[in-house]
């Protein structure tokens, strides 16, 4: 032995805090991975890793940092669209610059159609022109110290609590985007004119009852109801408009929680996921840099920066490679080839009465929703046969408009033209629903001035007793009250008031008693549409 004692660090021991500590924290977020199994790639190589307590501490110290800097990186963007809206002579009355914004919203887990419960939300604001984030907002229903205390029965003890929701998981989305519309001209100077989104939320409805801004009073009747038939089909609009840009955030999103495969919502871990995305959406590979220079005093490693280097230049490559290189159409090569392993082709299997009972009621389960999922599709399905969701959910339900037809038919008729009839998927138009259809929003408004009531638009509502049973009203009032509407094209082309229609017995659904009242007759089919009002 030389006797000698000599000690020597794997790191710069002039730093005040632990680089490589930190940088494994930073490491594990950037690559959505988690604390767990970072521990386990490490103690495979026989490396010790940090501990539980450590590794926290220190997330929560690089989530501030990262969530200052997508601050900065907002406010950056925010003055890039307003410049150009300024440039583009996009201003209005008041002297404000107004720009179309690109809208999308996400949840912390997926939901398979049917779980609509997440207990973290996300939702974006993008600049249309920019195609930079102008806005992010999380919506939290859950603390793990609040709940750990509260299921204690004990009083709960002082902490940064990161909840903030208390409403639906599907309600997450709108709140947020009336948040974003309310504040932009504090905080941005700028008005969000116009907004593209997917069909798939109540974002337009929202908007047009909570933003105080963007709605003027007095236009006509017939003005009003064009504008809510076209927001209510903008999906199918051909103006080469999508919020595709609002929907890569998401997909970002998705890379920094595993594909919403972790449990991220025991604290803030969501929030700062979401705002590193926000970064990397913004600034691209580079979003290490101005956080990392913050956190550490100097710029990033020379292996990071050839990392970030390489995938800048990759990126650059595939987005020229793109724009040079002519996307070839693929042929499709069709065969008269028939086979019985599979297609439709197959052996028909027929089943037993009691293999058919089990199906059935496999069908009637599948078929079942609470009331958080009611309330969810019955969002997602406004626009009713404009919007694919609504065709979908309808396709194996039995609804309001059709009980009628159900509930008179006699037992000794055969049901094969009924069935037929509610499980085609052809659409079903004459003159006078095509006429029902184009007034529909003009009555409702009418309705409104002179009940001054505010009707909303519905979408499809689900039995919560009974899966397949359904209904959609044309619109909803309140708990208590909803709009079905019946416009008839006889009466308006004859230009009879519908009293005089009613004596003259033009109209067959309704009839007149002796007090002159109108109703609608108990023998008709849309008698049985009061199904509806129990079902919503």
């Amino acid at each position: 032995m030389c006797g000698k004692e000599i000690k020597i660090s794997n790191e710069n021991p002039g730093h005040e805090a632990s680089v490589l500590n930190k940088a494994v924290v930073w490491a594990t977020i950037a690559t959505g991975s988690t604390h767990t199994h970072t521990s386990e790639f490490l103690s495979i190589m026989d490396i010790p890793g940090q501990s539980n307590s450590l590794f926290y501490k220190i997330q929560r110290q690089l989530s501030g940092v990262w969530q200052d800097s997508l601050i900065i990186a907002i406010e950056e963007a925010a003055v890039e669209e307003k410049e150009m809206a300024i440039e583009r002579g996009d201003i209005d009355e008041n002297g404000v610059p107004f720009i179309t914004v690109l809208l999308d919203g996400g949840w912390s887990k997926r939901s398979y159609g049917h779980t609509y419960n997440a207990c973290s939300g996300v939702a974006v604001v993008i600049g249309k022109i920019s195609g930079k984030l102008l806005f992010v907002g999380v919506r939290n229903k859950y603390c793990s110290i609040c709940a750990k205390y509260s299921n204690k029965g004990k009083d709960i003890v002082g902490h940064v609590c990161f909840k903030n929701w208390s409403g639906s998981s599907s309600a997450m989305e709108a709140d947020i985007i009336v948040e974003a519309f309310n504040s932009s001209i504090d905080t941005h100077g700028l008005k969000y004119s116009k907004f593209i989104a997917d069909g798939d939320s109540t974002i337009f409805a929202r908007i047009r009852e909570r933003v105080t801004y963007g709605l003027e009073s007095g236009l006509h009747h017939h003005v009003l109801a064009s504008i809510q038939q076209l927001t209510t089909k903008a999906h199918l609009l051909l103006d080469k408009e999508t919020n595709n840009r609002a929907e890569l955030f998401m997909s970002l999103l998705a890379r920094f929680n595993m594909g919403k495969r972790l449990n991220l919502i025991q604290r803030d871990s969501f929030q700062m996921r979401s705002h590193i995305t926000g970064l990397k959406y913004n600034y691209g590979y580079r979003w290490h840099e101005k956080p990392w220079k913050t956190v550490f005093n100097r710029s990033p490693g020379k292996q990071l920066k050839k990392f970030m280097s390489n995938q800048e230049r990759a990126n650059l490559k595939r987005k020229s490679n793109n724009e040079n290189v002519p996307l070839k159409k693929k042929k499709l090569k069709f065969t008269d080839e028939k086979t019985k392993e599979y297609g439709p082709n197959i052996a028909e299997v027929n089943l037993s009465e009691n293999e058919l009972k089990n199906e059935i009621e496999n069908l009637r389960l599948r078929l079942q929703v609470n009331f958080e999922q009611q309330q969810k599709i019955a969002t997602e399905t406004i626009g009713q046969f404009s919007n694919s969701k609504y065709l979908t959910e309808k396709m194996f339900r039995l609804t309001a408009s059709n009980f009628g037809a159900v509930i008179k038919r006699k037992e000794h008729t055969p049901c094969d033209n009924l069935v037929k009839r509610l499980l085609s998927r052809k659409p079903f138009s004459t003159p006078s629903t095509a006429y029902g259809k184009n007034n529909e929003a003009v009555a409702i408004n009418i309705f409104s001035e002179k009940t001054g009531k505010n009707v909303d638009p519905a979408g499809l509502y689900i039995d919560l007793l009974d899966g397949f049973l359904a209904a959609s009203p044309d619109g909803i009032i309140n708990d208590d009250e909803i709009v079905e509407v019946k416009c008839s094209l006889k009466v308006a082309t004859s230009g009879k008031t519908l009293s005089s229609a009613v004596r003259d017995k033009d109209l067959v659904y309704l009839a007149m008693n002796s007090e002159n009242d109108i109703k609608i007759k108990e023998n008709h089919n849309y008698y049985y549409q009061v199904g509806t009002y129990s079902i919503t």
